[in-house]
């Protein structure tokens, strides 16, 4: 027998153009292969009545179970997700010849009824596996492994989308220090321009934001801070007013993104005197919150070119510019700045506190009772 003859018949072929359509009124159409004319023919059908359940509930109460001739079941369901379904039973009880010719035809099947109509299909081998319960939890199964496939096939997509970053943005000229690579960032000509204001101390500036490109491609100026909008920033800030180490610096409306300032202190190793004139330092805050309120690609472009807008800023504002990165502006405070510029601050605190926590050893009197040994010590 050659398999690939056997077709649908002349009236199958007509019930299956029907049910193509979609105002078909067809519920379901149950086909068998006529092993004698190589063909397969319609053993049954019935019209929609009800919900596919209720009609499909009615197809398998009359289920002949002595016929062990495997058979094609096309169901439609009227679903958003599932148009129509096809069920392939193959009774255990019928002969290996029987099973090969209705698994070679099943491809021709489907290929004649239009395989993207058929959007699931199933293998079933009992005739208690066709029943309402088994046939509706096995769709709900396979739904929820496509719905898994797809949310692996989306982390896929926003890994490669992230991999792809160092291709699609424009300013990835990569330079070598090092031994490591890193981007070399593009700074919008407004951003050149409104740094050079910066550092020449023009129109009383104390703070600027930079964020990315929409389209990644450079890092633009996003706004600025004068003293008389923000007069935080003017202050001369002491060390050893402790009462200052916890002030926030920054505004907290601030958005991702590079953020530079200004900051006026007075040197806390010398001794504290009227001649300790004010100090100012540059520092960069690169901001980016930790939560997913960012994209992928914009989290990586701040990440990648800090570095390079680190090497940028220092050369522009001929000075040494001390950085951090931040995930929220509450870390921005006085004590973090003062320890950024004097990391000895912070192991003169450490070994202070240190010190602190090692109390002298106790002392116990000589018992009192005879034969006992000299008085001992224990920490």
């Amino acid at each position: 027998m050659d398999l690939g003859l056997i077709k649908p018949d002349n009236e199958l072929d007509g019930y299956l153009k029907q049910a193509r359509k979609s105002d078909t009124k067809y519920r379901w159409l149950m086909i068998m292969i006529d092993r004698q004319k190589c063909q397969m023919i319609l053993k049954n059908k019935s019209n929609k009545q009800q919900d596919w359940q209720h009609d499909y509930q009615l197809f398998y109460k009359q289920i002949d179970r002595s016929d062990n001739r495997p058979f094609f079941l096309l169901i439609h369901l009227d679903s958003n997700n599932i148009n129509w379904l096809l069920i392939h039973m193959s009774p255990p009880q019928s002969d290996v010849k029987q099973k090969m010719v209705a698994a070679s035809t099943k491809t021709t099947l489907k290929n004649s009824f239009g395989t993207p109509l058929i959007t699931m299909d199933l293998f079933i081998e009992d005739f208690d596996d066709l029943s309402l319960e088994k046939i509706f939890h096995e769709i709900q199964c396979r739904q929820h492994d496509k719905r898994q496939i797809q949310t692996l096939q989306e982390l896929e997509q926003q890994k490669q989308q992230e991999l792809e970053v160092m291709h699609k943005i424009q300013h990835c000229h990569l330079g070598r220090s090092g031994g490591a690579l890193h981007f070399d960032c593009l700074l919008d000509e407004m951003a050149e321009n409104e740094i050079g204001k910066f550092q020449q101390k023009q129109n009383q500036y104390c703070c600027l934001r930079f964020i990315m490109s929409n389209d990644y491609s450079q890092v633009i100026f996003d706004g600025k801070l004068t003293l008389t909008d923000y007069p935080l920033l003017a202050k001369c800030w002491n060390y050893q007013q402790f009462e200052q180490h916890d002030q926030i610096l920054l505004p907290q409306n601030f958005q991702p993104g590079y953020i530079v300032f200004r900051f006026r202190h007075q040197n806390p190793l010398n001794e504290i005197n009227d001649n300790n004139e004010p100090i100012e330092r540059f520092i960069m805050i690169s901001y980016v919150p930790i939560d997913n309120t960012l994209p992928a690609k914009l989290r990586f472009s701040y990440s990648v070119n800090l570095n390079s807008m680190i090497g940028k800023l220092t050369n522009k504002l001929d000075n040494q510019l001390k950085y951090f990165e931040a995930d929220s502006l509450n870390e921005v405070t006085v004590k973090r700045i003062f320890f950024l510029l004097y990391p000895s601050l912070d192991m003169d605190l450490s070994v202070q506190k240190q010190s602190n926590e090692m109390a002298p050893p106790l002392k116990f009197d000589k018992p009192i009772a005879k034969g006992r040994g000299p008085r001992r010590m224990i920490r």
